[in-house]
């Protein structure tokens, strides 16, 4: 209660016991004759510590994480440790999955039967920890469904290891939490732009490199504004006009690289941004270049109109070969697989 009594006096009121990610099973020969469960021991272990913590000052608050934190939300574990643990004291909930894509009423329903409690909400969102490390979640949040808040304890968001980058998601989950009957994802997104971004130009060249991670463990399109790239530049090339497909990806990687250059140069005014994001930004620059690449190749391959298909040389596919493995060699994720699947599928027609 040592640690407990130093927070109380910097002024914490809320506190929390978290039994995440330990051994399921007991371990000590004394708690094993002592407790039929481990759930039990859990609550009795939480409900003593609650105790303690009221002598200090009656309203307080305690929220416990319990070891079975995600799933269905009636697992044994979870119905005995509600069954006996005090009624005031707080449980945390991952929903369905760790990190879950929706989070819902039906389920709130469950776990507050189960456990005589509405969950409190640990959302995963935009958590990149661990072996997310790889990826930026900077889209807005998504499949958190309208009047959860009437069926729960509350929301809390495990944000990104980057802190600048995670006020762009947390934004909108602000918005969520404020009114989420009247929340748009997409709107709000454009919203936390503008808030936190107040120069045009910065805003825009920000954007750009953003809308190709928008991609989430909670849904969204990777790369919207890549995706539309794709559609007008394969449409030329299905038409057989490879000059105009080949234009239409250079200049969209020309406009990439000019707004690469401009997010380091000094005239952008958020350079902590930058040092969150350096090593997506690198792939941004091989993205942009690769794009480049391709229209390149296209302009040198024919089409047969016979065969409906576009004819070119081993040296391309060669080239669009190295263009995908340039892509892939960099251990960020940026583009979902928007630019290595078109281009897997001209390489195949190529060698076909």
């Amino acid at each position: 209660m040592d640690r407990y009594k130093q927070l109380f006096d910097l002024g914490a009121r809320h506190f929390g016991l978290l039994w995440d990610d330990i051994a399921w099973e007991l371990s000590h020969p004394e708690d094993i004759e002592a407790y039929v469960s481990t759930a039990a021991a859990h609550a009795d272990f939480s409900n003593r510590v609650w105790a303690e913590l009221l002598k200090l000052d009656s309203n307080l608050k305690l929220t416990v994480c319990p070891m079975h934190y995600s799933g269905r939300g009636n697992e044994p574990y979870l119905l005995e440790l509600g069954r006996q643990l005090q009624s005031r004291i707080n449980l945390m909930w991952t929903g369905r999955s760790i990190c879950s894509e929706y989070l819902d009423i039906s389920d709130a329903v469950i776990f507050e039967r189960t456990t005589m409690r509405p969950p409190l909400y640990w959302d995963n969102f935009p958590v990149n920890d661990g072996s997310m490390q790889k990826s930026l979640f900077i889209g807005p949040v998504r499949g958190r469904e309208v009047g959860l808040e009437r069926y729960s304890a509350g929301l809390l968001s495990n944000p990104m290891v980057q802190f600048e980058m995670s006020q762009f998601p947390l934004f909108t989950i602000g918005d969520y939490l404020w009114n989420s009957h009247t929340y748009n994802a997409d709107q709000s997104w454009e919203e936390s732009l503008v808030h936190l971004i107040k120069d045009d130009v910065d805003r825009s060249c920000l954007r750009a490199f953003m809308r190709t991670s928008m991609g989430t463990v909670v849904g969204g399109d990777p790369a919207p504004d890549l995706r539309a790239v794709f559609r007008r530049g394969v449409t030329a090339w299905r038409k057989g006009d490879l000059v105009e497909a080949g234009d239409v990806f250079i200049n969209a990687g020309e406009e990439m690289i000019a707004n690469h250059a401009y997010l380091l140069s000094p005239s952008f005014s958020r350079p902590e941004i930058i040092s969150e994001i350096s090593m997506w930004l690198e792939k941004y620059l091989i993205g942009a270049e690769v794009l480049v690449g391709l229209g390149e190749i296209l302009k040198r391959c024919s089409f047969d109109s016979s065969k409906g298909a576009i004819t070119g040389t081993a040296l391309e596919i060669t080239e669009l070969g190295a263009l995908t493995e340039r892509l892939q060699a960099h251990r960020k994720n940026l583009f979902g697989d928007q630019i290595e699947g078109p281009i897997n599928e001209l390489m195949a027609e190529l060698g076909s």
